[in-house]
């Protein structure tokens, strides 16, 4: 795609730049400038119960930055990677399929198969997260009707449990309200550069069953994302022989159709007591297996070459039984139970064709005429999830305060992982060439894992001298795990050729600290200091056979027959920070500084092997230490009434303490896909339209510094800077209003993650490599209808 260019600086570093003095300009005017008449305008109070209690946002010693619902529907927010750049110290990396986003917070995440998360994510009081068998996701779940987002930052162990080592992220629905009815209907569409037309409409309805006792809540949406990446169908070696054949294109290959139902009961018998009972259910079909351009082509190309088509389908069902129950014991407690459920169905076809010419060969022969035989990369996964959670939480207003609870949680997963291949063009071979599997498969791995946790965990804080608060908590936890597996040759499970199977356990226990100290010497400050631990569970590898590299190549490769098992791995943070308000509650700034040691990081090592290290093996490993240093500013300054100005700044530097030889990276480098630097600003004016209609603009940019990225990481790529942009203007008739929005105005090209797509042994394709990009520029309409 061209670019425009004013001598040596590009339209989108122009705007960039011009940003940048704006939010000066504007950060000046906050300062010095107050508008007569502003004494009545303040900051709204916003209420977290990131300590699972409910507290204000500037009275928390932690750092967290929040979205509310009308945040939300001002950037038009339909999943969590849709703002994910726009959290100051979070990062959004990627493989590009369902459900795989990975989320860094202050450096902490990497891309990968297999790797359990680094970052929690709750709906409500149920753990999303879980144990990634096989390169398995973790619900994605749409955002409508949510009240609010929640971004933790620093390790949150004690509170919330294992993969919160960088942070958690917490999505909080609205619940039923037994008071009155209401309900809304929104429905919007769009238009993709490069692309199709989007649409999708939302629901949502709450009934009072009996006055101020029972009320149920259901929320509904379905939508259609459109594509804008074009997939060229080779049927040879050459990945070009239909770029100028549009019969042989897929336009706009990557749509995504979805589909997701919430209810929730809600019932109140008396003033002490609430039973609140809610399901889930989603289900997504995209049409390709990620947002990947081939890099063969270029990043900006918007294309990419598979011989076959390629899908994602996923479904699941979250369940939660919330019982609350409030008591004066203690002074006046809280006990509540929560009781989760999670299960996740996800299928994925993935186009190998590039690299598996040789094994079908070996089998049944060239191709008569050159074509390709397809060979597909198949996964099928199950998870079973239940957690139980059962917790204390104060009430009263004394000095002393107190979360203890106990915590279970039982995982089971299934995976299935076969490569099929099709379109034998005629070529002969014995009938039994692949036992008895239709369609024929080259291999077939069965995989199992089961997880017990159990912990006990608890917070007590005490406030002393009116001014300093200390708080003290810690998590006590066992695990045991059991891997089991077992790979087939030819003809997969029914050919019979059993290679090999295992089955393995690993099991652990310790103990999470954490402790802070925060000291407020009036209303506007709050001034804290803590250390937190995080961690993640360890687990097994299996061993490597029936590679498409030879023993002796293996050997050459560095590549162990058997890996060895990896262990858990923590993160401890230091941090200080703090939280003000000034100008009579027009001006919040929060700041935050921290360092992080990780040790014994899990990652991926995936090393090519083969006489042209055309073929992959991978594993996951320890790979040494982390260092992770920077900082946070977040700000809110409201000029007046009617203009508000927010924002914020994230530096982080995380190098690898040790040289990683599997990835080429020598101590000192940076950790792939965190960039350094990120910042975001966004203004907000509400003006007056007519006597009947007002109107509400917003314009936001946010920023990501650029950095490396990789899939297995035996060849890490640049992953460019990016700035977008994006506006909205919102016009409002009591309950109606019609917003107009742009997205991405510059249409720049946001480069998320990349993975292995073309082998140039086998094809003419340049690189391994795609690259899994953001949405180009979108314009489009959104109308919402409230009732009352």
């Amino acid at each position: 795609m061209p670019r425009f260019v004013l001598g040596r600086c590009s339209l989108t570093e122009v705007a960039r730049v011009s940003l940048q003095l704006g939010f000066t300009v504007m950060l000046t005017l906050g300062v010095m400038a107050p508008v007569a008449g502003q004494e009545s305008a303040v900051i709204e109070e916003i209420i977290v119960t990131a300590q699972k209690r409910e507290q204000s946002l500037q009275e928390v010693p932690v750092s967290i930055a929040v979205f509310d619902a009308d945040l939300m529907d001002r950037f038009n927010v339909s999943d969590f990677s849709d703002f994910a750049d726009m959290v100051p110290g979070l990062t959004y990396a990627t493989t590009g399929a369902v459900g795989s986003s990975n989320y860094f917070i202050r450096g902490i995440g990497q891309v990968g198969q297999g790797l359990s998360p680094t970052t929690a994510v709750y709906l409500d009081e149920t753990p999303l997260q879980t144990h990634t068998l096989q390169g398995s996701s973790q619900p994605d779940p749409k955002l409508f009707d949510v009240s609010r987002i929640e971004v933790l930052r620093g390790p949150q162990g004690v509170l919330f449990g294992s993969s919160a080592l960088g942070g958690t992220v917490r999505i909080v629905t609205n619940q039923p309200d037994a008071s009155q009815f209401e309900g809304m209907v929104d429905v919007g569409t769009s238009s993709i550069t490069d692309g199709d037309q989007s649409w999708d409409w939302r629901a949502m309805v709450n009934i009072p069953l009996v006055d101020d006792k029972l009320a149920l809540r259901v929320v509904g949406t379905r939508g259609f994302d459109a594509g804008w990446i074009d997939n060229l169908k080779p049927a040879g070696a050459d990945v070009f022989e239909n770029i100028d054949n549009p019969a042989g294109i897929d336009e706009d290959a990557n749509f995504i159709y979805y589909t997701m139902v919430r209810a929730a009961l809600s019932y109140t018998p008396d003033d002490t007591l609430t039973i609140t009972p809610s399901v889930l259910y989603q289900k997504s079909d995209q049409n390709v297996e990620a947002n990947h351009t081939d890099i063969t082509f270029g990043i900006e190309s918007r294309l990419r070459a598979r011989w076959h088509q390629s899908f994602i389908d996923e479904e699941f069902v979250i369940a939660n039984l919330l019982i609350e129950k409030d008591l004066d014991a203690f002074g006046g407690m809280t006990i509540l139970s929560s009781s989760s459920w999670l299960d996740l169905d996800f299928v994925r076809q993935f186009d190998n064709s590039a690299f598996g010419q040789q094994n079908v060969i070996d089998e049944v022969g060239p191709t008569p005429n050159g074509e390709f035989y397809w060979k597909g990369s198949n996964r099928i996964f199950n998870t079973q999830q239940f957690t139980q959670e059962i917790r204390a939480v104060s009430t009263s207003d004394s000095a002393w305060q107190y979360v203890v609870g106990v915590y279970y949680n039982s995982i089971e997963q299934e995976a299935l992982n076969f490569q099929p291949t099709l379109n034998l063009f005629g070529a002969t071979a014995d009938p039994l060439a692949f036992g008895a599997s239709d369609p024929p498969l080259l291999r077939e791995t069965i995989s199992g894992f089961e997880e017990d946790e159990i912990a006990v965990f608890g917070e007590i804080s005490y406030s002393f001298a009116d001014q300093w608060t200390l708080s003290v908590g810690g998590r006590f936890f066992d695990y045991e795990q059991t891997d089991t597996q077992a790979a087939y040759g030819l003809g997969g499970e029914l050919g019979g050729d059993l290679r090999f199977q295992f089955s393995e356990k690993n099991e652990e226990d310790g103990f999470t600290p954490r402790v802070v100290l925060s000291y407020a010497p009036n209303d506007n400050v709050n001034l804290y200091g803590s250390y937190a631990n995080g961690f993640r569970t360890g687990g097994v590898n299996a061993p490597i056979i029936g590679s498409d590299c030879t023993d002796q190549e293996l050997i050459d490769a560095g590549i162990p027959m058997l890996p060895p098992p990896f262990t858990s791995d923590e993160t401890d943070t230091f941090e200080l920070g703090a939280k003000t308000n000034w100008l009579d509650g027009r001006v919040t700034v929060n700041v935050a500084v921290y360092t992080i040691d990780w040790k014994d990081f899990q990652q991926t090592a995936t090393i090519t092997c083969g006489s042209e290290d055309q073929f992959v093996e991978s594993f996951t490993a320890n790979a040494g230490a982390i260092e992770s240093d920077g900082f946070e500013v977040e700000f809110t300054f409201l000029l007046s009434d009617d203009f508000l100005v927010a924002g914020g700044v994230a530096n982080t530097d995380s190098i690898y303490v040790e040289g990683f030889s599997t990835l080429g990276l020598p101590a000192g480098s940076s950790l792939l896909d965190v960039p350094e630097l990120t910042w975001n600003i966004r203004g907000e004016y509400s003006f007056p339209v007519s006597q009947y209609w007002d109107g509400h603009a917003m314009l936001a940019a946010n920023y990501v510094d650029d950095t490396i990225t990789g899939f297995g990481e035996g060849e890490p790529e640049p992953r460019p800077e990016y700035t977008v942009v994006d506006f909205m203007s919102t016009f409002t008739r009591e309950t109606l209003s019609v917003s107009f929005f742009v997205d991405n105005i510059f249409d720049e090209t946001q480069v998320y993650g990349q993975e292995f797509a073309q082998s140039p042994s086998s094809t003419t394709a340049t690189s391994f490599f795609a690259a899994h990009t953001g949405q180009p520029r979108t314009i489009g309409v959104r109308v919402r209808k409230r009732f009352e």
